[in-house]
């Protein structure tokens, strides 16, 4: 659940005359990880790091630095190896770390939470679906570590309806997901299901006559609130601004600020209860040319 919960924070686009934006916006629900930039980029461009530094401000209100920072630090194929989160005056604290095969495969995933680390081994099968899933859990300290748990998973295609069942240490299943396709291969639908308790999340996409990403519809398991984001593009389709609805009121709204080259600026989050606006202001490291 927590992977569908990142993604409502993670900016999403199609391939449409967009390879050379700095945000990766395709809905990838069966990846292991999401974040914001297109790999692409990142790599034709010798990008190694990308750093944001945050800031909020009150409407009517001058600007506040937070001294708080985000690090993301990247391979030279472009893939995510590390994301930091810190603050002045403090120790870097490294939340995300990632490690892949030679062909791009995450094969290891780990997340730091207080002393511990949580760790994900993948492997895959030979039509590069998830075929087994490590959890272990390691001592950051002393660096002592157990096996947790070990997944299983199976995967087929239905119809062209991409099934994976999840089996647990006894080898009994107990999660499945499902991603479905319109006949233009566009994402349509994802939808998760806890065998046991018939417990589902089901996330709907759809798009503008471009095949830009135009709507999210969110429908959690015993959740009263009906959640929506709505995306915005220039004429050029560029991406603008996206609002975040819970039972059709305006809750949330992102706006998104382009240097002169087509990098991102800056990115702006409102609260629209408390009118607290939330700054991120993007710069780039290149590799020494």
């Amino acid at each position: 659940m927590r992977k569908l919960l990142l993604s409502l924070f993670v900016i999403l686009f199609s391939h449409v005359g967009m390879k050379a934006q700095v945000l990766s916006l395709t809905p990838h629900p069966l990846q292991n990880y999401q974040h914001p930039f297109n790999e692409e980029f990142i790599k034709r461009n010798d990008i190694q790091s990308i750093q944001v530094e945050i800031s909020s401000k009150k409407e009517m209100d001058i600007i506040r630095p937070a001294n708080r920072f985000l690090l993301f630090e990247f391979n030279d194929e472009g893939s995510l190896v590390s994301e930091k989160k810190f603050k002045i005056g403090e120790s870097d604290t490294l939340n995300f770390a990632f490690l892949y095969t030679d062909d791009g495969k995450l094969i290891q995933e780990q997340e730091y939470i207080g002393s511990g680390i949580l760790e994900k081994k993948y492997q895959y099968d030979a039509n590069g679906n998830k075929s087994r899933v490590e959890y272990r859990k390691i001592d950051s300290y002393n660096k002592g570590s157990n096996i947790i748990s070990i997944d299983s998973v199976r995967s087929i295609v239905v119809d062209g309806v991409i099934i994976q069942t999840y089996y647990n240490d006894n080898d009994r299943p107990y999660r499945e997901v499902r991603v479905y396709h319109d006949s233009l291969g566009y994402l349509n639908k994802f939808r998760e299901t806890f065998i046991i308790s018939h417990k589902q999340n089901t996330i709907e996409y759809s798009y503008n006559d471009y095949g830009l990403l135009q709507e999210i519809n969110y429908y959690f398991a015993f959740e009263d609130k009906k959640r929506k984001e709505v995306y915005y593009y220039t004429e050029e389709g560029v991406p603008d601004s996206f609002q975040v609805f819970e039972d059709g009121t305006l809750i949330k709204r992102k706006e998104y600020l382009y240097n002169g080259d087509g990098s991102l600026k800056a990115i702006l989050f409102k609260e629209m209860e408390t009118n607290l606006i939330t700054i991120w202001e993007l710069s780039y490291i290149k590799s020494p040319s």
